[in-house]
Formats: structure tokens, sequence, C-alpha cells
């Protein structure tokens, strides 16, 4: 049977030709259904939680979380508790691999770091967190509301290099496993951009936390059920797990 046409556990859910997410005519979670075929895997893929404002005057600036950053990585932990993970998988860097330690942990499982998964402005002097950029620098921000790069490598290069690290995870967990990514708003907008044939940097708002979900067949089709799934829902109340520039 084509991979573009996949009736799954019943014949109500499908596939739809050249369609970028899964229809279910019965109403059922997309994913769920998916997720009943041994021939289907899935990603998790989340941003990092909220991390301290860095410069260096040598090197590459590395950010560790925030107070509060720690407080979102534990909650979303927690929001996952009915997500079945097999594995979890991190970028380098500090920021990402500290949002992924309490689920790690609360799982019992060990974090695959990849260096793959970094963002695109890595060798950067300076992590700003988005979310003071419009008053720290203003014209920065003005560029990346209009979608342009930042300071970073070439961006086909490191669209090559994220596509290639997600599909060797998909290759490495076959059949029906649940896999958690963590990394950065670039990385995954580059992934995702790369699903769903979108042409641009930067197309997705994806907020500290975010959580988006791929679906993957063995034939190779890639299916986006959803896209930054974040914040309050992790139970995080003491104060907002998103903070927006005009919030502050």
């Amino acid at each position: 049977m084509p991979d573009d046409y996949l009736t799954l556990s019943h014949d109500q859910c499908r596939w739809q030709a050249g369609a970028s997410i899964l229809r279910c005519r019965q109403g059922a979670a997309a994913y769920a259904c998916a997720l009943r075929l041994n021939t289907i895997m899935q990603l998790l893929l989340i941003r990092h939680a909220l991390p301290v404002h860095q410069k260096v005057d040598s090197g590459s600036a590395d950010p560790e979380l925030a107070p509060h950053g720690h407080l979102q990585a534990q909650a979303l932990a927690d929001g996952l508790s009915n997500e079945t993970i097999d594995a979890i998988y991190s970028s380098t860097m500090a920021r990402a691999k500290q949002t992924a330690a309490p689920l790690a942990k609360l799982r019992d499982l060990e974090v695959t770091l990849d260096a793959r998964l970094v963002e695109a402005d890595s060798k950067s002097s300076q992590y700003t967190p988005v979310h003071i950029l419009a008053k720290t620098d203003p014209a920065k921000w003005e560029r990346m509301k209009q979608g342009a790069p930042p300071e970073m490598e070439d961006f086909g290069k490191f669209k090559e290099r994220v596509v290639a690290c997600m599909e060797s995870i998909i290759a490495a967990h076959p059949g029906r496993q649940t896999v958690a990514v963590f990394a950065h708003a670039w990385v995954l907008n580059a992934y995702l951009g790369h699903i769903l044939k979108i042409d641009q940097y930067l197309p997705f708002v994806i907020d500290y936390t975010g959580l988006s979900k791929v679906i993957a067949t063995r034939g190779g089709r890639r299916v986006t059920i959803a896209i930054n799934q974040y914040a309050y829902g992790w139970g995080c109340s003491d104060s907002p797990v998103t903070v927006r520039p005009d919030e502050e």
C-alpha cells in the first residue's frame, strides 16, 4: 500500500494524498491512531527552557538555565507523564541538556548528546533570551520579526545537518517508539520547515519548552501533528512559562 494513502486501524483514519497532516474523520487524535501501527514512530521536538543572558570575551556563549528555566524543565517532565518515551536526545549546549535532565531522571533514561542539534548561532560570543531582545537590541529584534537570519553558519548547511540528525534518530528507533529531542528554536524550525516545505528561515514561533510532534513511517513519510504546544499546560503556575517581549 502506498505511503501517501495508508489505512490505519479503522477505515475512517487515513493519510490523504499530498496532505501534510493526518486526517481522522472519527475525531480521534491523529497521532494516537497512527501509533497503533508498528511501522510508525513519533518524535517529540522540544525547545529548551529559559536560559540566562551570557556574553563572553572569547569563545562561544553557552548559557545555563535561569532559575525559572529549571522550573520549566521540571514542569515539562511532569507534564509528559502520560507519554511513553523510549529514548531522549539533546543538543550538546547547556540549556538543552539541563532541560532534558528532569525528564531523563524521571524516566531513568540516558540522554544521547548530538552536536548536530546545536543552535545556528552556537559560535556567537553572546546569547540574549528572546524575551529581552526587544529591549537590549531593538534592531536585531526587528530583523528577527521580519524573518532575517541571525549571525550564524550558512543556513543551507545548517538545515542539512539538522535534517540529517533527525533522520538518523528516526532510523535508530524504528517501529512503535517515541523519542524526545531537546534542541533550539532555529533547529526545530529548520526541521519542521523541511517537512512542511516552507521556504522561510523562521516560520514558527516556538516558546521555551514548546513541544512539537512529528510522526514518521518506515517508508519515509514525515507528518507534523502539533507545533508549539507549550507553557501553561505544563502546570508551572508560579509565573508564566512563556514571557513575551511586550509582557516584560
